[in-house]
């Protein structure tokens, strides 16, 4: 992990500590809410369950994995009522009719509960077949492998607000060469702005308005 990385982490869990109003925080280490999910897809296992309800954030893998251990829960504790709805029919019912009655309504509806654990069990069947068959087709592997290395290179070039007026400019930016002057006339407060920004991120002024220029020249050509 990236040492910018494991800061962003440590000062996003100072700031739950200490209350920070949810908003400020996605603003001030997301500034949108789809960085927010793919920053917390990736680093989601080193917050607390209570750091991650605080972000209100919910893995889905995980949502889908509890979805499905609540599911065979929920199968079991049915297929425990059906035996003690049985044992107790034979316990209570003395006269004949009554328990042959009553044993037709009890088969009724512990055919009724078997076909709903059936179709329980059918919706899991079909999600875990859903998956197998995808992994099975290799066109569908490669193509997954694929996108995962094109999401991991674009992070490589990402520019990261890590902090207010700090960022992290990628490489290709801080090795363009400052070869020649410019004269040209800007506002003085969003010059001063720019200056800020440059000591605080311990570079000079001439190599931010490189980054900018190059920011803007990817971005629109």
């Amino acid at each position: 992990m990236r040492t910018q990385t494991q800061n962003k982490i440590r000062n996003i869990k100072n700031a739950i500590e200490r209350k920070e109003d949810l908003k400020s925080i996605e603003k001030r280490f997301f500034n949108t809410a789809t960085k927010k999910k793919e920053f917390l897809n990736r680093v989601y296992r080193y917050f607390s369950k209570e750091d991650l309800e605080y972000l209100e954030y919910e893995n889905e893998t995980e949502k889908l994995i509890e979805e499905l251990k609540a599911k065979q829960e929920k199968k079991e504790k049915e297929n425990k009522d059906i035996t003690n709805i049985t044992n107790s029919n034979i316990k209570e019912n003395d006269d004949i009719t009554n328990i042959t009655s009553s044993n037709t309504d009890e088969t009724n509806n512990i055919t009724n509960i078997t076909n709903n654990i059936d179709n329980e069990s059918k919706d899991i069947t079909d999600i875990t077949k859903k998956y197998a068959d995808f992994f099975k087709d290799i066109n569908n592997v490669n193509a997954l492998f694929e996108m995962v290395q094109k999401y991991r290179n674009s992070q490589e070039h990402n520019i990261e607000l890590l902090e207010s007026g700090e960022l992290s400019i990628p490489l290709e930016a801080r090795s363009i060469k400052s070869d020649t002057n410019i004269s040209l006339k800007a506002n003085s407060e969003q010059y001063e702005i720019l200056k800020q920004i440059a000591y605080k991120n311990r570079i000079g002024i001439g190599q931010l308005i490189n980054f900018v220029f190059w920011e803007f020249i990817k971005r629109h050509s």
